[in-house]
């Protein structure tokens, strides 16, 4: 419940489902009404983010490489201010094991902003809660009406959505923690 879990995202602008089917007769083998548009390099934007039991933190827009320097300013930037609207209260952040995010100046960083990390295993995104925020707000992002038709829409749409996500949702997920890692240990890690 004290745990800010976070991570990074990528969202395309068009998704590409191969999975899709159209029912057409046969005449109707190159009506525009029967074809489906593919992209093959779909633009798209980078965004970080973190939340709690109780709220989303900032999504915040990455833009170029994301450096240990980038992710340093990420976190005094965002991070900091979000752990300090939980007034008294003492929070764990989760990163991965990701080589920048345990760079030097990271992690004299965390160590001189009272940063106190939870240790986490190396590739392991399956127990991050998050991604299943993800997958939530992509969902969300895909049922509007309108969609976005270019990267500064897109993101401002998933802002939107992120910040209207209810506090069941999160509460949800920080309640699967204990069921994902006992599967771990079944699993012998």
């Amino acid at each position: 419940n004290d745990i800010i879990w976070s991570y990074v995202s990528r969202f395309e602008l068009f998704k590409n489902d191969s999975s899709r089917r159209v029912w057409r007769k046969p005449n109707e083998k190159f009506k525009k009404d029967c074809l489906s548009p593919t992209v093959k390099h779909s633009p798209g934007v980078m965004v970080w983010g973190c939340f709690t039991r109780d709220k989303v933190g900032p999504l915040v827009l990455l833009e170029g490489s994301v450096t240990a320097r980038v992710y340093v300013e990420l976190l005094e930037q965002h991070l900091l201010p979000f752990m300090r609207s939980f007034r008294n209260r003492t929070l764990i952040f989760q990163d991965d094991n990701c080589r920048i995010h345990r760079a030097v100046i990271v992690e004299a960083f965390k160590e001189q902003k009272n940063i106190c990390s939870l240790p986490w295993p190396a590739q392991s995104p399956d127990l991050n809660p998050i991604e299943n925020l993800w997958a939530h707000l992509e969902k969300k992002v895909r049922e509007r009406a309108n969609v976005p038709r270019n990267r500064s829409e897109l993101f401002a749409v998933l802002k939107e959505e992120w910040y209207k996500i209810d506090r069941e949702v999160l509460a949800k997920l920080v309640d699967s923690m204990p069921r994902r890692i006992n599967e771990v240990i079944k699993a012998n890690g």
